[in-house]
């Protein structure tokens, strides 16, 4: 779980950077123009950031046309002229077509062409970091709310009544109960891989009936300490 919060965490700081690089491409592009041209021996591929958009074209041939190369051109809008050609459909900065161009030697290559607006690139970017903002916001609330022996839904105060939270009504034991059904399943588990080793909280086999009796006795504060013991007793 640490491990995959980890690379989650990682993709989305890459993905952060990556938004932060598209804006200040999309501020570039309201007075200069990028283009930046891939070429194989059969597809030709052709990104322009211009006027806050992002043009992509995309070629192929059927035979060996083009030679292996990578180009990068810029230049002031106010000293150049360029056209991004006729779409099919064109809506909120957004557009498609596709048809074929004409190529040397009287040569139709099938081409097409996408436009995608610079801002929705940015948003596409700051989706992942946001969800790992609300995860970490959410992670860093219920750690807070744990030590501080507050309500796990709203947050009021529970040291004056730990059995039912006062301010939204929510039953505490009917969460602990939930907690240690979980635990008695995953007791049950690790009873079933490893039966000679697997031990009560007591140092004996517990039986349903003893892990029971623990419910009664069980308080939030001590739902960790719990679980900790289950998993600890089972390998020692």
């Amino acid at each position: 779980m640490r491990m995959n919060r980890r690379i989650f965490g990682a993709i989305s700081a890459i993905s952060l950077l990556v938004s932060l690089l598209m804006v200040a491409v999309w501020i570039r592009s309201l007075r200069h123009l990028d283009d930046v041209s891939l070429a194989s021996s059969r597809q030709y591929l052709d990104v322009t950031s211009v006027e806050g958009s992002l043009c992509i074209r995309r070629l192929r041939c059927d035979h060996d046309y083009w030679n292996r190369r990578t180009t990068y051109a810029s230049g002031h809008l106010s000293q150049l002229k360029y056209n991004l050609g006729n779409f099919e459909w064109r809506v909120l900065g957004f557009g498609y077509s596709s048809h074929p161009v004409p190529g040397g030697a009287g040569v139709l290559l099938p081409a097409k062409v996408v436009l995608i607006p610079h801002w929705f690139a940015i948003a596409a970017g700051c989706v992942m970091p946001g969800f790992w903002l609300h995860g970490y916001r959410r992670r860093s609330i219920a750690a807070y709310r744990k030590t501080h022996g507050l309500c796990p839904r709203c947050g009021y105060d529970l040291r004056a009544s730990a059995e039912r939270c006062p301010e939204c009504g929510d039953d505490l034991q009917r969460l602990i109960h939930q907690v240690v059904s979980c635990v008695r399943e995953m007791w049950r588990v690790l009873v079933a891989r490893i039966p000679s080793q697997a031990t009560g909280l007591n140092g004996t086999r517990e039986s349903d009936s003893q892990l029971h009796r623990h419910v009664g006795s069980i308080r939030p504060s001590t739902i960790p300490s719990y679980v900790n013991g289950c998993v600890r007793s089972a390998w020692m």
